[in-house]
């Protein structure tokens, strides 16, 4: 198929429905290494390459579905306003639940670090000043939030280069990532870096080279379109397996495990990911795993928090003793409330939010964009 046929293809109707299911793969792997000790072993090894999975797989999708519109005219502040509006009201919806967790279980002793969290974090910033409790964390109040700030800082750098992000800058940014991994892995010995507020670099490294190498595999992709055409149960359980086991951290070098599966193996299951067609029931699993994905990411850590102090006030009697069984009943009930919010809250205020502030100027770019490429139909 024709590079042009490709990106009208792009542009009108098409859907990744294995990438979506993977997505949601991944956030339940995450969602179980953060309460492991319910699990009793049955757990993944390492889920902070599960992060990268999601930074790959944003680039790709972003330039898959805006890169041609800022091309063509679409406002960089119309852009990013379109990309909060899709991450802010489940990053509300954890913060709220991070707030009421941390003032029952960790109630900070710095009033003033608590409330300047709050109010940087209501912007989806982070708090620039130390935070005096039990982890140091750049998103205290609901840690996993570290990802979607640098998301936000892809998403800006992103635009800003337009229409200018050509294939050589584009290779100088995913080399500038590269090196700047190697580095975090040589001083530090891990790449697990950005969730910890004096390990930023870390994070800002990982999502450079992940997020514009999702780009350049979009690039790739419609001169090239994905040919292996793998089954998405096997997609779901490839992207896994890395995730199911870790080399020693005292092991000489044991951070090139990860910058392996961060560099190579992620960005792989992408590509593989796009040329893989769900139908049927695998494309109604696909479609609810991408469903939960988000909502399950971003609101799970406070709810873990809250089962935590539940079990300790059992006397570690509730969830440890019942585990796994009481895990894999916990992960159910993560998974229930993440498409409750996904279905009566998230997609409900997104939708009232993209009418009021975004719907006109969406439209009209998108008939400028079809105006330039020849298409007589209007893109919505």
């Amino acid at each position: 198929m024709a590079r042009e046929g490709l990106r009208f293809l792009a542009r009108h109707g098409q859907t990744f429905h294995t990438l979506n299911g993977m997505r949601g793969i991944a956030a339940i792997a995450v969602a179980m290494m953060h309460f492991q000790w319910f699990l009793a072993g049955l757990h993944p090894a390492i889920v902070s390459l599960a992060v990268d999975f999601f930074f790959v797989l944003s680039g790709f999708v972003i330039a898959f579905a805006y890169e041609k519109r800022l091309q063509s005219g679409l406002r960089r502040r119309d852009f990013l306003l379109a990309r909060f509006i899709r991450l802010y009201p489940m990053f509300l919806a954890g913060m709220l639940l991070g707030i009421l967790a941390v003032t029952l279980y960790q109630p900070p002793q710095d009033m003033t670090a608590f409330w300047g969290n709050v109010a940087l974090n209501s912007f989806m910033l982070p708090y620039p000043f130390e935070f005096p409790a039990v982890n140091d964390d750049l998103f205290p109040l609901n840690f996993p939030a570290w990802s979607l700030f640098f998301e936000l800082v892809a998403y800006t750098l992103f635009a800003c280069l337009m229409p200018r992000l050509g294939n050589r800058t584009l290779l100088i940014l995913i080399a500038a990532g590269f090196l700047a991994l190697i580095v975090i892995g040589v001083t530090q010995g891990t790449l697990d870096r950005g969730v910890w507020r004096p390990s930023w670099p870390g994070g800002l490294a990982r999502v450079t080279f992940c997020f514009f190498a999702g780009v350049g595999l979009y690039r790739l992709w419609l001169r090239k379109p994905t040919r292996f055409a793998l089954h998405p149960a096997m997609m779901l359980a490839v992207l896994a397996t890395p995730l199911l086991w870790r080399p020693h951290p005292e092991l000489d070098n044991a951070w090139l495990y990860e910058l392996a599966v961060l560099t190579v193996w992620m960005p792989l299951m992408v590509w593989l990911g796009a040329g893989s067609h769900a139908s049927g029931a695998s494309q109604r699993a696909c479609a609810f795993l991408g469903t939960i994905s988000y909502p399950l990411y971003i609101v799970h850590a406070p709810l873990v928090l809250i089962a935590i102090n539940f079990n300790n006030r059992q006397g570690d009697a509730f969830f440890m003793a019942n585990a796994p069984w009481a895990g894999f009943a916990f992960i159910g009930v993560l998974i229930a409330l993440a498409w409750l919010l996904a279905t009566f809250v998230d997609l409900p205020v997104r939708r009232f939010l993209v009418k009021n502030l975004l719907a006109d100027r969406l439209r009209v770019s998108a008939k400028a964009e079809s105006a330039k490429d020849g298409d007589p139909a209007s893109a919505p």
